[in-house]
C-alpha cells in the first residue's frame, strides 16, 4: 500500500483504518492520524454520498465486481470539485473484513 502512486483507504463499517501517503496527501492531511477514525464519507460531497456508500455494502457482500468503478465528486483543498474514479475490493485482516477503497493517480 505504501509504495503505491495510488491514493488508498482502507475502510471498516463506514470508518478510515489506514490510509497511504498518496491517500493523505490527495485529501490534504498532514498526516495519517488526520485521517484514520474519521468517517470515509466525510471525504466526498453529500451528492456523492450514497452511491459510495453502496458501493462499500456491495464489496462487503461480494457484488462488486473486480475493475468496476464508481466516479464521485470530492472537494480537496480550496479546489471546485473533483470527480474522482474510486475502485473497492475486500480485504480480510485479523479484525475482519475491510474494504479497501483506491484512487488512481491523476484523479
Amino acid at each position: 500500500m505504501e509504495g503505491s502512486s495510488s491514493a488508498i483507504a482502507y475502510v471498516q463499517e463506514g470508518i478510515i483504518t489506514s490510509a497511504n501517503r498518496a491517500w493523505i496527501e490527495l485529501f490534504n492531511a498532514t498526516n495519517a492520524e488526520d485521517v484514520v477514525g474519521l468517517p470515509l464519507m466525510d471525504n466526498f460531497l453529500k451528492e456523492s454520498q450514497a452511491a459510495v456508500k453502496g458501493a462499500i455494502i456491495a464489496t462487503m457482500k461480494k457484488k462488486w465486481l473486480f475493475g468496476e468503478k464508481l466516479s464521485a465528486k470530492s472537494k480537496l483543498g480550496d479546489s471546485d470539485e473533483t470527480d474522482l474514479q474510486l475502485d473497492f475490493q475486500l480485504a480480510e485482516f485479523d479484525d475482519g473484513p475491510h474494504v479497501q477503497v483506491r484512487i488512481a493517480p491523476g484523479a
